[in-house]
């Protein structure tokens, strides 16, 4: 077959250089005479080689159709002759379960999710998040699903997460979240298509490496929160041959079965480091009263092993904690570190267990953790005091506040209200979130307006209190970035009317405008008539910062909303008072002021605006360039 093989290359040639080059091609000639034996001894080599000849003989015009004619009939011989072997026992095709509803789609409408997810740069991850947009159903190709599971460690960490969030969601029946296109501040849950669980899991399996690094440590993650106790062997297997941070892992996936306590209970004598921690992790999570003998051995020995046990709530547990917390401050109460102008004579936190302690009382609501709060408010004045800054009732406030929204915050609620005023001063914030959200809103504004602020916490303080109250579907809801909590939880009333008369007199435009205090005509009138004020009393400066035009444009927004529609001469007024106004910030409120004032008086106003710059500005280059502004953003028709 190499005479018709090397036939085929010679022809092939010709088709792309050109059939010009036919009757000069010597090679070709030469191909053709080798040819010439096979032709005697076969039929169809025989109509091969009288078409060459034809070919040969035929006009430029003629020849292209009989070169295709002659290569497809020599493809055609090629194909029918040709036999491959493989040396090896025959085996017969495995069955094996797809991944669910898989798909092959055309490769055009997936490239660009093949290239997001197979190179690095910058634009790949909004090709991702807009195919679980708009069209997820290129998610479930084969080739988008290994590329996904290849690129789980992509070096940048959002694209890495998303990725390991899509196959989670695949295969777990779950929604994945986007931030809302048009309010970042809002998650959006899409839909995903199912793909088969024990499939996938087989796939992340495949060529695992127990030494691998970074790589392994993510799809090992990955498979344990998909699979749970169904791989327990597996990942007990893994602890005998895994590196540091593969083993790491594995060791969190004996979470999921009660018989690997015991294993669990040899390994706190061997393990080191993070593998150590991982497995206080999950006895504290698997805490029975079997446990309490060690538990109470654990932190006895190392108070700060008292963080692990964050979430037991096992009232023998908090008893202990309770002790231990108690005869840890002892150490420090009588420690002379009163000098508040010197930082070096107070304790180094770190170096404490505090921070760790004052963590693990959240949710315990025994009666010996009540009276350690009250002993710690009894002995405050004799507390250390740290280098950072805080008191240990500032350290007690987080886990007090994430206490008020447990599922059964009443004991700790009580022991609040059992406190004096002066003792609720002490820890003010957390005695004005469990009000705000246990009391009616005359109560909780009789207790906490100005007549008696001065013995809760001062105005300012307030200030800030409410400032973690935010409106969310209508409803005011508690938030503190901080401290990590964002319980979705209404508070018992909307706030008394009467708030906005305390906010007006302090100047608390921020919450003023933040809380609906829309009432009768009179109340609206008052309201945007101080927001009309806040704008014309400002003082006068050279220029206007950010903060500054957003109070006024929260202004001119809180007047139409009361229905106080004084605008006239508001922007001329600004100018007046700021001699370098700037054009971004006269763009900035004219296309405010055209929201909130309408269109005829924005019209108007700019009339008013340019006519000043034209008599005030000297060189004429602020004059020229608001003028240019107006006109170009439609505040000014000539």
């Amino acid at each position: 077959m190499n005479p018709l093989m090397e036939l085929k290359e010679r022809l092939v040639y010709i088709a792309v250089a050109g059939t010009q080059l036919i009757g000069e091609d010597f090679r070709l000639k030469k191909s053709i005479e080798s040819f010439s034996v096979l032709a005697e001894k076969n039929p169809v080599f025989k109509k091969i080689y009288a078409d060459l000849q034809t070919m040969m003989s035929a006009e430029k015009e003629e020849q292209v159709s009989l070169l295709l004619n002659i290569l497809g009939l020599i493809d055609a011989v090629l194909y029918t002759q040709a036999t491959s072997t493989v040396e090896g026992e025959v085996l017969e095709f495995p069955e094996y379960d797809t991944l669910g509803d898989i798909i092959q789609i055309r490769y055009s409408e997936i490239s660009p999710l093949i290239e997001a997810l197979t190179t690095t740069g910058s634009g790949r991850m909004e090709v991702l998040q807009n195919a679980i947009m708009n069209n997820p159903r290129s998610l479930t190709d084969y080739r988008i699903i290994n590329a996904l599971i290849n690129d789980l460690c992509d070096p940048y960490g959002e694209m890495a997460d998303l990725i390991y969030r899509i196959l989670e969601a695949m295969c777990m029946d779950k929604p994945i979240y986007l931030q809302d296109t048009y309010d970042y501040y809002q998650m959006k849950a899409f839909d995903l298509p199912q793909i088969n669980k024990k499939q996938l899991l087989s796939q992340l399996k495949k060529n695992f490496d127990p030494q691998g690094k970074k790589e392994m440590v993510k799809r090992l993650s990955l498979i344990i929160n998909i699979a749970k106790d169904e791989e327990n062997d597996w990942y007990l297997s893994l602890l005998e041959t895994a590196k540091k941070e593969v083993r790491e892992v594995a060791v969190s996936g004996l979470q999921y079965k009660k018989e690997n306590i015991p294993i669990l209970l040899e390994m706190v004598k061997k393990e080191r480091g993070k593998a150590k921690e991982e497995v206080y992790k999950i006895l504290s999570k698997a805490y029975t009263p079997d446990l309490f003998d060690f538990w109470k051995a654990e932190i006895t020995k190392n108070p700060s092993s008292v963080q692990y046990l964050q979430y037991t709530n096992d009232n023998d547990i908090s008893d202990i904690i309770a002790d231990i917390f108690k005869e840890e401050l002892n150490k420090y109460i009588n420690q002379d570190n009163t000098d508040k102008t010197n930082k070096s004579t107070r304790i180094d936190v770190t170096k404490t267990n505090i921070v760790p302690l004052s963590e693990s009382v959240e949710n315990k609501m025994t009666k010996k953790i009540f009276e350690l709060y009250k002993w710690i408010i009894a002995h405050n004045q004799q507390m250390p005091k740290f280098q950072q800054g805080k008191n240990i009732l500032e350290y007690l406030s987080s886990a007090l506040i994430k206490t008020l929204f447990s599922d059964n915050p009443k004991p700790l609620v009580d022991f609040l209200n059992s406190l004096k005023p002066e003792e609720q001063k002490l820890i003010s914030y957390v005695c004005f979130v469990s009000d705000i959200y246990n009391m009616s809103a005359a109560e909780f504004y009789d207790k906490w307006s100005y007549k008696e602020i001065w013995v809760y916490a001062s105005a300012s303080r307030l200030r800030n209190y409410f400032n973690h109250i935010i409106e969310k579907d209508g409803k005011l809801c508690f938030y503190n970035w901080s401290l990590n909590i964002y319980p979705e939880r209404t508070i018992k009333e909307p706030l008394d009317l009467r708030w906005s008369e305390f906010f007006m007199k302090h100047n608390f435009d921020e919450l003023l405008s933040r809380f609906n205090f829309q009432g009768d005509e009179g109340q609206n009138k008052k309201i945007g008539e101080h927001f009309y004020k806040s704008i014309t009393s400002l003082s006068k400066s050279t220029s206007m910062s950010f903060q500054y035009t957003n109070a006024v444009i929260t202004a001119m927004r809180m007047m139409k909303k009361c229905e106080y529609n004084k605008f006239e001469g508001l922007i001329l007024l600004l100018c007046r008072k700021h001699a370098n106004i700037s054009v971004w910030n006269l763009e900035t409120l004219f296309y405010n002021y055209k929201i909130y004032a309408g269109e005829e008086l924005t019209q108007k106003e700019a009339l008013s605006v340019l006519e000043y710059f034209d008599k005030n500005d000297k060189n004429g280059k602020m004059a020229t360039a608001v003028k240019e502004m107006l006109i170009n953003e439609g505040f000014l028709k000539i």
